[in-house]
């Protein structure tokens, strides 16, 4: 009879590990062990109810790395594991024992902070997430970097955890918006913004199904030499909704990069930019790209295939980037590059000048044209900065790059491009972005200005 005891007791001690390790693994992320999203709704719910009867406050934190994806694609998903288990690690050791941690997503982690009366509180603990996850990361013999944009909201006992949920993750979208590597707090005026970011985003994808392109034109901006010649123009989109007015790429680009239809949008472009090239085959059209397509590997060849099906040399097109792609030494972005490039494609770095470029990147990515940030030029007007500017055009053209001088506004910024060496200007100063009609006008325009001139 006790031997028979005995085995019952073994058995329902195994049962009971046995269900103990169950409920552990539907509440923790297997990866990090920490806690998932179903143990931090349950976390905060049980803190409401606390400050619901004994007053205070809490705060949720939702945090989203950035350059993630990048890491995964240059080094693999096992370091990109060994990365989230370290951003993990350091969450915890920042964070207190009565705090929750919890990983919600692939490169996703939420912060329940208990008993945070004052937002200047909340604001020291973002402060200090940002400068832990920046820190360098040793993995895989490499030095690895990345940053996190943080959301936050203040909790009292009146707020449900969907709703908290739902700020967080605004003001989180909100720092990413604002460029990354920062935390923002929520505010009421931020709801307000993501209405009509879902406003926005509707009618893009209604527009582009229509393929209306009353809404959405394409604008050319010529490129002068320095003989005041036209040799090319940049296709900027221009949206004129017929309720919300004019929407500025500034606003409607990262709204269609986030959605997914950045690549629709890029394709108008391509196609009505096609069409002013098969009426000028001597200019050049300049297309602007965004960083976050180079990571689909057929990105060179389906812009190749819709070039060429409109009848048009791919090396009449150049694509103009940003500096955040060559600074990410992704092996994709890299490769696609070079795809670009061996389509005949001429590439452009845009806005050189505003960030951390490096005349060596461009060469090493065979970079055709860097076209200078109007801040570049409008700060020019002392010794020093001149200096710098002829300085930096002369190592362009060292290394066979064409320079071009943005955002002429006016005959003094003009005078200290052409100094300083810039081989082709763009600016206001010469012509705004008009439609391809304006634009054949102007053209015409010019030629028999040259002609008399002759």
């Amino acid at each position: 009879m006790s031997t028979l005891y005995h085995s019952l007791s073994e058995i329902l001690e195994v049962l009971t590990e046995s269900e103990r390790n169950a409920k552990h693994a539907a509440l923790h992320d297997v990866l990090t062990g920490l806690g998932n999203r179903t143990l931090l709704a349950d976390r905060i719910e049980q803190s409401l109810r606390h400050m619901k009867r004994d007053g205070g406050a809490g705060a949720l934190l939702m945090l989203d790395l950035d350059g993630f994806k990048q890491v995964n694609d240059a080094f693999g998903h096992n370091v990109g594991d060994q990365l989230i288990k370290e951003i993990a690690r350091r969450l915890l050791w920042r964070l207190r024992d009565v705090d929750t941690v919890a990983r919600i997503g692939g490169d996703e982690f939420a912060i329940w902070l208990s008993n945070v009366p004052h937002l200047s509180g909340i604001k020291t603990v973002c402060q200090a997430i940002l400068e832990d996850v920046s820190e360098v990361c040793s993995l895989a013999d490499q030095e690895i970097y990345v940053g996190v944009s943080i959301g936050a909201v203040q909790a009292t006992g009146t707020d449900l955890v969907s709703d908290l949920l739902r700020k967080a993750d605004i003001a989180m979208y909100d720092a990413k918006a604002d460029g990354r590597g920062c935390f923002k707090i929520f505010t009421k005026g931020m709801d307000a913004e993501v209405q009509r970011r879902t406003i926005i985003e509707k009618k893009m994808r209604q527009a582009l199904e229509n393929k209306d392109c009353q809404a959405l034109q394409v604008h050319f901006q010529p490129l002068m030499n320095r003989g005041q010649e036209i040799v090319g123009v940049e296709g900027l989109l221009r949206w004129t909704d017929p309720e919300l007015g004019p929407i500025s790429p500034a606003e409607s680009i990262p709204i269609a990069e986030d959605c997914g239809l950045i690549g629709k949008l890029t394709a108008l472009v391509v196609d009505q930019a096609c069409i002013t090239a098969v009426h000028f085959p001597d200019l050049q059209i300049s297309i602007n790209l965004s960083a976050s397509q180079f990571h689909d590997e057929n990105l060179a060849l389906r812009l190749e295939k819709q070039v060429r099906g409109n009848g048009i040399r791919c090396s009449q097109i150049e694509l103009e980037i940003t500096e955040s792609l060559l600074l990410e030494h992704s092996q994709i972005c890299g490769r696609t590059l070079g795809q670009l490039r061996g389509a005949g494609f001429g590439i452009a770095l845009d806005d050189f000048g505003t960030g951390y470029s490096s005349l060596s990147y461009l060469h090493e990515f065979q970079v055709d044209t860097v076209k200078l940030d109007r801040s570049f030029i409008q700060s020019a007007k002392y010794g020093k900065s001149i200096a710098i500017l002829s300085a930096t055009i002369a190592l362009g053209h060292a290394i066979n790059l064409r320079v071009v001088a943005e955002g002429i506004e006016n005959l003094e910024q003009q005078n200290i491009a052409l100094d300083a060496g810039c081989d082709v200007f763009q600016g206001n100063f010469f012509a705004p972005p008009m439609a391809p009609v304006e634009l054949v006008d102007f053209i015409l325009t010019s030629k028999k200005g040259q002609a008399s001139a002759a």
